[in-house]
């Protein structure tokens, strides 16, 4: 199911104890799963009720250190919440990806130190996971960015290797 929380239909009990947390972006992926997890039944419609308008202006198009690191948070914090695997797999791939986007694709961002240290400490442990096809993952995700890659020096291509 698609992580945002508009175009679905809640019990109001499910939200017991559970809060959008103030300021967050991606705030609705840092609840689903509880809100799933909590509900006795989960239904689907085929039938389109919710038409969904996206401005130009709008926080989903902008890139910022705060956004990046909101949707870091928000899929960690859902990684470590799953006990399912098949769940974890999917939601680790989100969580390298933004990671991979804070530590190599952040010039002039600026973040927390404390949230770097997360990053850094998540990167370490989870970059060489091949039972991901996390290379091709971001290569399919970034094409620019390894066609950018193979256009400079070494340094830079040492970078890459590493993932």
């Amino acid at each position: 199911l698609p992580n945002t929380a508009c175009g679905k239909l809640y019990r109001a009990e499910l939200f017991d104890g559970i809060f959008f947390k103030k300021g967050r972006v991606h705030e609705d992926v840092e609840i689903l799963h509880h809100l799933f997890s909590k509900a006795r039944n989960i239904s689907c419609a085929s039938s389109v009720v919710y038409h969904y308008y996206m401005r130009s202006d709008s926080i989903m198009h902008q890139d910022t250190s705060k956004r990046r690191m909101d949707f870091f948070l928000s899929y960690f914090e859902r990684y470590n919440y799953l006990e399912n695997e098949t769940a974890k797999r999917y939601t680790l791939k989100f969580c390298i990806d933004g990671s991979y986007r804070i530590l190599y694709l952040s010039d002039g961002f600026i973040y927390d130190e404390e949230d770097l240290k997360l990053v850094k400490s998540f990167w370490e442990q989870h970059k060489n996971v091949d039972s991901l096809g996390l290379r091709y993952y971001l290569k399919c995700k970034y094409p620019k960015l390894c066609r950018f890659m193979r256009a400079q020096s070494d340094r830079i291509r040492k970078v890459i290797k590493k993932i």
